[in-house]
């Protein structure tokens, strides 16, 4: 059983260690408005030794000081655009009655207490800690399609472990957002369209079913130990050339090996252009 323990609004502090209440708010970009409404959730899982609550909830708001926006609401500005505001990151604390070992592997309704979406969200990110009787921890990432995508939040949870360890944040997160600011007036000058769209003729044998929401279903897919050290054999044995003409051998994490062995086995699936 995971109970919630308890649940704060976290603002960015700075080098005087104290948070700022500020009517500032960032902009959105064309590209932000074009994103998905939607949340994506991460969840982390780390066997003990593990920091404190306490230590992650620092760190977190000094992460927070190099990507403000994390820690906001949508809203309008005075013009009536679109504007991500001040408001806090939502911050949860819990706790499960078992070991994380009997936990696993997680089951759809476990995975929900894990990340507690939920629909009418405000928050922009919500992250939830939670704490196994073994010491383990799992740590829930929430976050709004529009804000980031996955790039930007790894980039994100890199600089919250540096803020952790007390290390500078490297590479600091850019924030200009007038570059991305439209010709006025438009100026189409390449046709993207024609090159980067693959046309291709359906039958009506071969048209994909349109499917709605309640044919979606979730999956859990269990990875043994043995699959996944095969996995990372076949991926490190590349070799690739180095500055002295000799072969380099690289050492790819499990995160690596899984991501691109799900997406090799997707592009077979949706019958994309594949050549591995």
């Amino acid at each position: 059983m995971i109970e919630q323990v308890s649940s704060k609004l976290l603002q960015p502090i700075y080098n005087d260690d104290q948070p700022i209440s500020t009517t500032m708010h960032a902009p959105l970009t064309i590209f932000d408005r074009l994103a998905y409404d939607q949340y994506v959730s991460s969840l982390y899982a780390y066997k003990p030794p593990n920091p404190s609550n306490t230590v992650l909830e620092r760190g977190l708001q000094k992460a927070l000081s190099e990507y403000r926006e994390w820690a906001g609401r949508f809203g309008e500005d005075n013009d009536g655009q679109a504007v991500i505001n001040d408001e806090g990151l939502r911050f949860i604390e819990a706790s499960a009655d078992c070991t994380l070992d009997q936990a696993m592997p997680f089951t759809v309704p476990t995975f929900l207490k894990l990340s507690l979406l939920s629909e009418g969200l405000k928050e922009l990110v919500l992250v939830q800690v939670t704490r196994f009787t073994c010491g383990s921890l799992v740590l829930s990432f929430s976050s709004n399609h529009i804000v980031a995508d996955g790039l930007p939040m790894s980039k994100f949870m890199t600089a919250w472990a540096q803020a952790c360890r007390g290390i500078e944040i490297h590479p600091r997160p850019l924030h200009d957002r007038n570059m991305f600011v439209p010709r006025n007036p438009s100026i189409i000058k390449f046709d993207h369209t024609n090159f980067e769209t693959t046309k291709r003729k359906l039958s009506n044998d071969s048209m994909m079913p349109h499917y709605t929401k309640d044919d979606l279903i979730h999956q859990v897919l269990h990875f043994t130990s043995e699959f996944i050290a095969n996995l990372k054999s076949k991926a490190s044995s590349l070799a690739f050339p180095d500055d002295n003409g000799g072969g380099l051998t690289l050492a790819y994490s499990t995160f690596e090996c899984l991501v691109a062995h799900l997406w090799r086995v997707i592009t077979r699936v949706r019958l994309l252009i594949y050549g591995g």
